[in-house]
């Protein structure tokens, strides 16, 4: 049987086409980068919509100590502490509360059931009503010595680390258009 050889044409210019992806993939951090940014914008919207899907409503006497009109947001800590971080030369993204420490962030995005211990510190308390049983009682001011104090909690999960459907799909495209070097 004779011996049939075929060319195949343009197999350099593939060879080179696979190197070139190689090479941008072992440098991923534009992609990276623009993965990160894209979801601390994400999981911020959640804060400003309240949760996707929307997070379970507070109790009445939570929204009456409250001085703004959505959950998780009192001081905004917690939303501002969003960041993102890129480790190991741009091959690993991490992204979540690390801006500043909020050792409360867990609770919120899990739940949380049990004591909780906080250290007052000493201070004087400011002249206020406070009722009781008697009725109402007007308090003077008076110095309040450090103390710990205990509070049972029963907070219900609500995740605001969530990637929406929407995400995967500009990730894909992110990753599409920096492996194509379309970015």
């Amino acid at each position: 049987m004779p011996e049939t050889k075929t060319e195949i044409r343009g197999l350099e210019q593939a060879k080179q086409l696979v190197q070139q992806l190689g090479q941008r993939a072992a440098a991923p951090i534009e992609a990276m980068d623009d993965i990160g940014n894209w979801l601390v914008t994400s999981i911020l919207r959640n804060f400003e919509v309240g949760g996707r899907p929307a997070w379970p409503d507070l109790k009445p006497a939570t929204w009456a100590r409250k001085t703004t009109n959505k959950i998780l947001i009192e001081q905004g800590r917690l939303r501002d502490s969003i960041g993102y971080d890129l480790e190991n030369s741009g091959r690993r993204l991490i992204v979540g509360a690390i801006q500043q420490e909020v050792p409360y962030a867990a609770a919120h995005q899990f739940g949380f059931k049990g004591l909780v211990e906080q250290s007052v510190p000493a201070h004087t308390r400011r002249a206020h009503t406070r009722r009781t049983r008697f009725g109402v009682q007007k308090v003077r001011e008076h110095q309040v010595s450090a103390h710990i104090r205990r509070m049972n909690l029963n907070l219900p999960p609500r995740p605001f680390m969530v990637v929406q459907p929407e995400d995967l799909e500009e990730i894909r495209a992110i990753v599409t258009d920096f492996l194509t070097g379309s970015q």
